[in-house]
Parts: structure tokens; C-alpha cells; sequence
């Protein structure tokens, strides 16, 4: 199967992630052929490579931005770094329509550090944390499958907790003041973690 043709079927299928691996063994091709057709549909804007050996397709409404948004992709990233994650903090928040502003960058709480990512106009930031399993998270749906957020309830402890990251406790403040008509005090104490 062709590179493009392949990538064309994933558009189809209404999925717009895909690792190096797995484009290999669909293929059939050498290594330096699929490198070559990846290196033409990048070019053209096509593709996008968030991360090392991780592919987003972009589809043409989003070429001037270079990238999808975050949350297209977001999910099928961490598991292909075999990262347990959950979406929080400022965009856990904004999804909880309790964004003072439009946060400028994805956060996104994993166990583990990692570098910024920088994909078009697109930026994942990621926070680390011991314990990420025991916060209560829910399944939010997205356009293209789910990703893990985290509860209002753990998204206002997480924010007082990396607020000095985040602009410091009165902006934290502002945003946990209109996340607090979804907050709910029996969740909240069984959040701390």
C-alpha cells in the first residue's frame, strides 16, 4: 500500500494519529521509502510529528496552523509513549467552562517529565506527578475517541498545587472561583491526592 494512500484511509476511517511502526509494517516499504513519502506529505503540510516516531494528519482547515488541536490526538500520543495521563489543570478547566482566558498552551499531568512539545501553533506542556493514578479523572469525549481529564474537584487541587507554574495563586484563583458551581464538597475531599 502507498504512503498516502494509507494516510488517505486513516482520513477516511476518521482517524488522524499513527506511529512509524505501524506505517512500516502496513507499507511494506524500506525504511528509506517510507521516510522519503513521509518527508513529501510533511512539506506539503499533510503531517504533522509531535513527537519522535508519532504522526497527526492534517487535514487542509488546519494547515495554517500546522498542526490539529490537541485534543484530536492527545489520547493516541500518550499511548504511544506508554504514558498514563489524564488532560488538566487550565485545559481541564476550560473544558469545565471555567477558562478566565484561553490557556496558550495543552496541559496535560503524566507520570513522568517531558519536554514541551511544539507541533505548528500547537503546545503540550506536561506536568508531572507520583501517584497520578489515584486522581479521579473521567472519560471525556472527543472528535476523534476519548481522553482522560481530570474532575473539577481534583482539576481545583491540581491547580493550587502547580500554581506557582501556573501565574501564581490569585490567577489560580480567578479560575477556581468559576470552576466552583461544578465542584462538589463529598468529591472534593475524597480528592486529595
Amino acid at each position: 500500500m502507498g504512503i498516502p494512500k494509507y494516510v488517505e484511509d486513516l482520513q477516511a476511517k476518521g482517524r488522524y494519529a499513527f506511529s512509524y511502526p505501524a506505517l512500516v509494517a502496513a507499507s511494506g516499504k524500506t525504511e528509506k521509502a517510507v521516510e522519503r513519502a513521509l518527508s513529501r506529505l510533511r512539506q506539503h503540510g499533510a503531517i504533522a510529528n509531535p513527537r519522535k516516531g508519532f504522526y497527526v494528519i492534517v487535514p487542509p482547515e488546519y494547515r495554517v496552523a500546522g498542526c490539529l488541536p490537541p485534543t484530536w490526538f492527545i489520547d493516541d500520543m500518550l499511548k504511544f509513549m506508554d504514558e498514563h495521563y489524564y488532560v488538566g489543570l487550565l485545559s481541564a478547566a476550560e473544558l469545565f467552562g471555567a477558562a478566565h482566558h484561553r490557556p496558550q498552551e495543552f496541559q496535560v499531568v503524566t507520570e513522568r517529565s517531558h519536554r514541551l512539545i511544539e507541533c505548528g501553533r500547537t503546545r503540550i506542556r506536561f506536568f508531572s506527578k507520583r501517584n497520578l493514578k489515584k486522581t479521579p479523572t473521567i472519560k471525556q469525549k472527543t472528535r476523534t475517541g476519548f481522553m482522560q481529564v481530570s474532575t473539577p474537584e481534583a482539576t481545583a487541587l491540581d491547580l493550587v498545587r502547580y500554581s506557582f507554574e501556573l501565574g501564581g495563586l490569585s490567577s489560580v484563583a480567578i479560575v477556581i472561583g468559576e470552576l466552583a458551581e461544578n465542584l462538589k464538597s463529598r468529591e472534593l475531599a475524597l480528592s486529595r491526592v
